[in-house]
């Protein structure tokens, strides 16, 4: 009866989220090891617990090949929470956010001693129209209002198979630090600064493809827009 109402509450994964992140492609010989790689990938998302791919000759065609994924969902919605003398705090991430398979994590904190609170929450897609170009969004504020807030896009080293690779965050912060002046004397100071944070890498193969060369170009600018001492 329980696993009954879990399987009519779980919002079941669509199938472009399955065909983002495999690496075969229409009209292109079947390769073998393309095939096991995508199985590993698909395992690895954490919206998905098992995963099975079968290749057999197509019905209508004999130099077709018909290819079937098989997969089974893992329970995306996990709520939690925890309470202690001075703090409550509530969870609740999502692992397939609508069946997209995007995670969409949100942590609220509350310090009982004070009415303070803190929040964070962070979206995120794992593969946009089959690239592995992945995205973030992000926010997050402490219970002293320290905060950062950003968007991340990258397309990682994902395989060996990958060539090209790269990424950017851009990113604004707040924070309050208490800095010594003198040797007894501590003020306050605000900082408030954007983070530009750009990288590029190429993969090349080498001896018959079973070791690959990366090389990996970085750059990155702070800039502080507000640099405040408080008394």
């Amino acid at each position: 009866q329980l696993e009954t109402i879990g399987n009519s509450l779980h919002i079941k994964t669509k199938n472009f989220a399955i065909s983002n992140l495999i690496l075969l492609k229409k009209n292109t010989p079947l390769d073998s090891l393309l095939v096991k790689e995508s199985e590993r990938l698909l395992r690895n998302q954490r919206f998905i617990r098992s995963v099975s791919i079968e290749a057999e000759i197509a019905e209508t065609s004999t130099d077709s090949i018909d290819v079937t994924i098989y997969t089974l969902d893992s329970w995306s919605l996990l709520p939690n929470g925890a309470l202690s003398t001075n703090k409550i705090t509530y969870e609740l991430n999502n692992r397939n956010f609508l069946g997209f398979g995007h995670e969409w994590d949100n942590t609220y904190r509350e310090n009982l001693n004070n009415s303070n609170s803190s929040f964070s929450s962070r979206y995120s897609i794992p593969s946009i129209k089959n690239t592995y170009i992945t995205s973030s969004f992000y926010y997050q504020i402490d219970f002293d209002e320290n905060y950062y807030k950003g968007i991340q896009i990258d397309r990682a080293f994902f395989s060996p198979y990958t060539r090209w690779a790269g990424g950017v965050i851009i990113e604004n912060r707040f924070q309050k630090d208490s800095l010594s002046t003198t040797e007894d004397t501590y003020v306050q100071q605000n900082f408030k600064y954007n983070t530009f944070d750009f990288w590029g890498g190429h993969s090349i193969p080498l001896f018959n493809e079973q070791i690959n060369f990366i090389s990996t170009l970085r750059y990155l600018k702070i800039n502080y827009t507000e640099n405040l001492f408080q008394s």
